[in-house]
């Protein structure tokens, strides 16, 4: 018995099995890193059957030997997933890699770059070549690979885009708990409106030499003062002001170092705002937008839910009646400016990421691309080769996978923007808009975003609304 070391690895043989010996360690040593995973639970390789190796029998040529062990390594490392299922998984994973995105989209714990072995078994699998997956394995190069990926984007690239935003669709009309059904039947309204109402040009950022933490000083004493203030100027019937105080004294406003992010937490009855206290003036507009999200969570009932085109809505709203409030207080304006133009920098990311997003959503919904084995009721399908140009395709699904909370996280504050600028200009014309707005902060859980636009009057609708009918 004789042995081999190829990186590190191991190799057991006899006299007989040398040329075999010799040529599996050249194998190797073209690829480390492939064999190193692939063997990771073993001593080494044996050909004479030697116990806690792997184990090459005697009868069979290396080649077929190889791969029969390969068979075995994605067998069980692959999930189990149909070939159109799996090649939608890999072509996501790898253009995760390409562009560092955290996502979920993750098959296995895998090495840098080894999902491209992954598309190297799938297209053995699909063209019955085992020549193909060899030439990669024993030769793996960058040229290789994007041949791989290239051959992945044109089996799968169309199939993954449906693929991702059915999946939003199905996410924001899911029959138990929609997240916004209204998003969905009105979304070529919706788009339109964002597309009229932002501009992709950036925004002159006039005050960009006033460092936040340059702001006016504010005491947490002083902003809980200047928060009391301005709810008893907004509601005189001093109600959101006594659900204030109350809040304070039962410890549902969190006071918390500066590291943390402020926010609303809803923990079924439990509900508290985070206040990370800047120390200056910036805590009251923050305090100000939470709070009111505040209100209307206590206000929810169990079952109940806010869609994601209101949820931001009445936050942003009395966040831009707060520096109103600032200004009549004469705290200096070009600081409250900045506080604004961070606000409007915010919302301009934002549109960038979600205009985009709901035109392929839109484009989706008319039939502009085919649906491969997703079939919807009464949608036509057209031709295979609608997006002609594979980089277009490519782009659209690196956009759809790297911005894939556009719709959840970040529309909510484009729409809720329009909503809240729309609603301030109402109340310029009509000083009762604030008592409305009040109330429907309220009862936000139980106002329809149909009832908003239809008050603010920015949309008509038909008493039939389109019902999106997926198997």
């Amino acid at each position: 018995m004789s042995i081999l070391k190829a990186n590190g690895i191991i190799i057991d043989y006899d006299k007989k099995n040398k040329a075999q010996a010799l040529e599996l360690k050249k194998i190797i040593e073209q690829n480390p890193q492939f064999f190193t995973y692939l063997l990771s639970n073993y001593k080494g390789i044996s050909f004479t059957n030697k116990k806690s190796y792997l184990n090459i029998p005697l009868d069979m040529d290396l080649s077929t030997s190889v791969i029969s062990t390969i068979d075995s390594f994605f067998l069980q490392t692959t999930p189990k997933k149909t070939q159109e299922e799996l090649s939608n998984w890999l072509l996501a994973y790898t253009i995760i890699e390409k562009t560092n995105h955290p996502s979920n989209y993750n098959i296995a714990k895998l090495p840098p770059n080894f999902s491209y072995y992954y598309i190297a078994y799938l297209r053995y699998q699909v063209d019955h070549s085992k020549e193909k997956l060899l030439s990669f394995i024993f030769n793996p190069t960058i040229a290789e690979e994007n041949a791989l990926f290239n051959w992945l984007c044109k089996r799968s690239g169309l199939s993954l885009y449906n693929n991702l935003l059915q999946k939003e669709i199905l996410t924001l009309s899911n029959s138990k708990k929609p997240l916004d059904l209204f998003l969905v039947n009105n979304i070529e309204k919706i788009t339109k409106i964002i597309s009229d109402n932002f501009s992709a040009e950036e925004q002159e950022e006039c005050h960009q030499n006033l460092p936040l933490q340059n702001l006016t000083k504010l005491k947490k004493e002083q902003c809980d003062e200047l928060c009391m203030e301005y709810l008893a100027t907004i509601d005189p019937t001093l109600k959101w002001l006594e659900i204030y105080i109350t809040a304070q004294e039962n410890g549902h406003i969190k006071y918390t170092s500066n590291n943390r992010k402020w926010e609303t937490i809803s923990n079924h009855d439990d509900i508290s705002i985070v206040a990370p206290l800047s120390g200056t003036i910036e805590d009251f507009i923050s305090m100000i937008h939470e709070f009111s999200h505040y209100i209307s969570l206590i206000n929810l009932n169990i079952g109940e839910s806010i869609p994601l085109t209101l949820i931001e809505f009445p936050a942003l709203f009395f966040e831009k009646t707060a520096y109103d409030f600032l200004l009549s207080k004469n705290y200096p304006q070009d600081e409250i400016a900045l506080l604004q133009e961070q606000r409007d920098s915010w919302t301009q990311e934002n549109y960038l990421s979600v205009l985009p997003y709901l035109n392929y959503l839109s484009g989706y919904l008319k039939n502009d691309f085919k649906l491969n084995e997703y079939e919807v009721k009464n949608w036509h399908e057209v031709q295979d080769d609608y997006i002609e140009d594979q980089d277009e395709c490519l782009n659209r699904n690196s956009f759809l996978i790297t911005k894939h909370d556009a719709i959840t996280k970040q529309y909510p504050y484009v729409i809720g923007s329009y909503l809240a600028q729309t609603a301030l200009r109402k109340q310029n014309a009509a000083p009762d808009t604030l008592k409305d707005i009040i109330y429907y902060t309220e009862n936000l859980s139980k106002t329809s975003p149909e009832e908003i636009f239809t008050y603010l009057s920015i949309l008509s609708f038909p008493k039939e609304k389109r019902n999106i009918l997926i198997k």
